[in-house]
């Protein structure tokens, strides 16, 4: 199951069409989660754009098509629900804890500028307390999927490394990622931040038909990984989260923090289980 939280407003729609491309690649369920603190007021799902339409203008339905097709010819199960609780964080956490959620979507943006309720610190405590990758949609960055067409960008995929955590987690989200919606002209840059001698050697399958490269950098790890994400135009990043300590040290922690809030492309973290 994908699970996409939403506070109905427009900035989480590009979120939104990266979780239902998602659902609809794999053929499974959808969740779209609003939390409400109280039950005064009905949610507004009018104003949400509609998964029938969306999915009528990618030409994955025809148009005029009846709710039920969704299922029967997608094999796209869709649930709308909502939530009363105070805390946001504690619903979403208890709604993947009690189901069989294999990716939480995000929208997150400037505290600036987007409502409580899509601030980075939200979305970041999600994800730390979940433990199950989450796809980071950043307000405003280029998407990997178009909201026009349904269509898949991968040319570009860049996963930071090191010694600790291991990336092989992330490299092989990035190959599924690969395999069902990259191209022959799509390409894997691992990028460490560090002497050249600590480069980490992680696992990697024979049968690894893209392009790839290897680059080491110095400075700061934010700086490089987001500086490297820019000069490659990358579509994605994937990385490994582990917790309060390490290179990639946790959504609470400022390097896998300041990628999240300042990526120009969406960010999917693997929590390390080991």
């Amino acid at each position: 199951m994908i699970l996409h939280p939403t506070d109905f407003s427009s900035s989480s729609d590009l979120a939104f069409v990266h979780a239902l491309r998602l659902a609809t690649q794999e053929r499974g369920a959808l969740c779209l989660l609003h939390v409400e603190a109280t039950e005064q007021q009905a949610p507004p799902w009018h104003e949400y754009p509609s998964v029938r339409e969306t999915l009528q203008r990618w030409g994955y339905l025809p148009p005029g098509a009846h709710r039920s097709e969704v299922a029967e010819k997608l094999g796209l199960w869709i649930n709308k629900l909502i939530r009363y609780d105070h805390d946001v964080t504690d619903a979403i956490v208890d709604y993947v804890r009690d189901h069989d959620v294999e990716m939480v979507v995000l929208s997150t943006g400037d505290n600036g500028v987007l409502p409580r309720w899509l601030r980075p610190s939200i979305a970041e405590s999600v994800a730390l307390r979940a433990r199950v990758p989450t796809l980071f949609v950043p307000y405003g960055c280029r998407g990997c999927v178009s909201p026009e067409d349904g269509s898949v960008s991968l040319n570009n995929l860049l996963i930071p490394v090191d010694r600790k955590p291991r990336a092989d987690a992330a490299i092989e989200q990035a190959i599924e990622a690969l395999r069902a919606f990259g191209s022959e002209a799509s390409a894997l840059t691992l990028l460490h931040v560090g002497e050249e001698r600590h480069f980490p050697w992680p696992c990697w399958p024979g049968d690894f038909p893209w392009k790839y490269t290897r680059e080491t950098r110095p400075g700061r790890p934010v700086d490089a990984i987001l500086a490297k994400a820019e000069e490659l135009d990358a579509d994605l990043i994937v990385l490994v989260t582990e917790g309060a300590h390490g290179f990639l040290d946790a959504l609470r922690g400022s390097t896998t923090q300041q990628i999240v809030r300042h990526a120009p492309c969406p960010v999917l973290a693997i929590p390390h289980d080991g």
